[in-house]
């Protein structure tokens, strides 16, 4: 499956109600687009949407009943507080197009600026509270994350609001043999594989170890 894909500005789906303006994000498998909804409005206009344009892997491959799986298990944790909505999702032939309200930017890129939470304990303390109610949240309808890290939480551009997203790596199952799931650096030791175990691991506990990376992350 190829990761370049064309541009998608200007494109319209759902019979011209939702319009691709701009790229704002690329990933290995899909670009995410600024988009706006033309049958929603503010006083200040129509709504912005982020739709996240993913490549299908083919007609009935198991890489595409992996993609329809991550869709669902983010619908299931969509109305958790915290968690990234998923609003809908539209398809053609070639390409997913999920629908979610536009977040400024991650939690990677405000740490890397180093403005949003250097030397503010309070807020801090208040996006890592979110983050671990998101995470909670999930877990109370048995979905684990593995994957947790700055790159996959969504913020607004003051860091008030956090969200938490991409669940391609997310998983039903209490206990997982499939090792290297997820970004090395923030996996726990058992979840890394022939290095270190090769028997089972709990995912939550998998879960909880990143977020104590994340935390790390956010008062280094």
């Amino acid at each position: 499956m190829s990761a370049v894909l064309p541009s998608f500005t200007g494109k319209s789906i759902d019979a011209g109600r939702l319009e691709l303006l701009e790229p704002v994000g690329a990933g290995t498998y899909g670009s995410v687009y600024l988009a706006i909804d033309h049958h929603a409005s503010t006083s200040s206009g129509p709504v912005r949407r982020a739709i996240k344009v993913v490549q299908k892997a083919g007609p009935s491959t198991r890489d595409t009943q992996h993609q329809r799986r991550e869709f669902r298990i983010h619908a299931l944790v969509s109305d958790v507080p915290g968690v990234q909505n998923l609003l809908e999702v539209h398809e053609d032939e070639g390409y997913f197009y999920l629908v979610s309200d536009y977040r400024d930017c991650d939690l990677f890129d405000l740490i890397e600026e180093g403005v949003a939470f250097e030397r503010k304990d309070e807020r801090i303390r208040s996006a890592f509270v979110q983050i671990l109610d998101a995470v909670h949240g999930c877990h109370r309808k048995k979905v684990y994350h593995r994957d947790l890290k700055p790159e996959n939480i969504l913020c607004t551009a003051d860091g008030e609001e956090v969200f938490l997203a991409d669940f391609g790596s997310a998983t039903l199952k209490a206990k997982s043999y499939l090792h290297g799931h997820g970004t090395n650096c923030y996996m726990s030791p058992e979840c890394i594989g022939h290095e270190t175990s090769s028997g089972p691991y709990w995912t939550k506990y998998a879960d909880i170890w990143a977020l104590g990376l994340i935390l790390v992350n956010l008062i280094a």
